[in-house]
């Protein structure tokens, strides 16, 4: 089991990430960059959960609270409480829908 996070990947609080996810750059072909410090890689909000063997592709923002289900493919920018299935499926969260509870017993 393995998980691959970009070096230029930013992290908010409370992240949770399973196993076999990628947090990964696009690659274009063209890899000159016009600045060293230019973002490649997600930046994931507060209170994210990422479900086995998600794929975060390229310098996407997710937005704060979010749940991105096993496997799913993420290649554009994802709002703030929402849900993503499959690839690049996204929808609002429902009211009462959660990620099921961490617990370290």
């Amino acid at each position: 089991m393995w998980t691959c996070i970009g070096k230029t990947t930013v992290l908010g609080d409370n992240v949770r990430i399973y196993n076999n996810v990628l947090v990964i750059a696009k690659v274009t072909g063209d890899e000159q960059r016009t600045s060293n410090n230019e973002r490649r890689h997600a930046k994931i909000g507060n209170d994210v959960v990422s479900g086995s063997g998600c794929t975060i592709i390229g310098p996407v923002s997710i937005g704060d609270d979010c749940i991105i289900g096993a496997r799913a493919i993420v290649t554009h920018d994802v709002p703030p409480h929402s849900v993503v299935i499959g690839t690049n499926q996204i929808r609002e969260k429902k009211e009462n829908e959660s990620a099921p509870a961490y617990s370290k017993d």
